[in-house]
């Protein structure tokens, strides 16, 4: 005989606001704190941050205007997402990075600063002191290091 499982739904969150705030660029963010008690990093409201998946913003790391974590995406360190920037799928966006206006996606790593509607994917990596910007691409398993621009509508596989 089988047995039924009883589910139960909650309203409850992943995370929520706390009091603690910073102005970032003329912008209020709040810290959040996860339910688990783990404090993240900055958002300026729940629009930034997804309360599906696994998607986290921690340390110092902020998240303001129309910018969005979301799946199982991590945003790190000291990083910025801003603009209408998109970090989604199981993108990391760590150390000292920016991306703004630009979508990281896939199993992507960027750790330098990433604009103006471009696109990071696959497992494509973007280093510390790389940008780029203008509409070029960076996907599959390719890197961006060193010292580097990609920029125009570029795309590097």
């Amino acid at each position: 005989m089988f047995k039924k499982k009883k589910y139960t739904l909650t309203n409850e969150k992943k995370y929520e606001l706390t009091n603690e705030k910073i102005v970032w660029e003329g912008v209020t963010l709040r810290r959040v704190r996860y339910a688990d008690g783990t404090v993240g990093g900055f958002i300026q409201g729940y629009n930034n941050l997804s309360q599906e998946g696994e998607c986290k913003v921690l340390d110092t790391a902020k998240v303001w205007a129309n910018a969005l974590v979301c799946d199982n995406a991590t945003v790190c360190d000291s990083a910025r997402v801003c603009d209408s920037a998109t970090v989604c799928d199981s993108a990391t966006v760590c150390s000292i990075a920016e991306v703004c206006d630009a979508e990281v996606s896939d199993s992507a790593e960027v750790s330098g600063h990433v604009y103006r509607g471009a696109k990071i994917s696959g497992n494509a990596k973007i280093g510390h002191h790389c940008v780029v910007y203008d509409n070029a691409e960076v996907h599959g398993d390719a890197e961006v290091s060193g010292i580097s621009k990609v920029s125009g509508n570029a795309k590097i596989y």
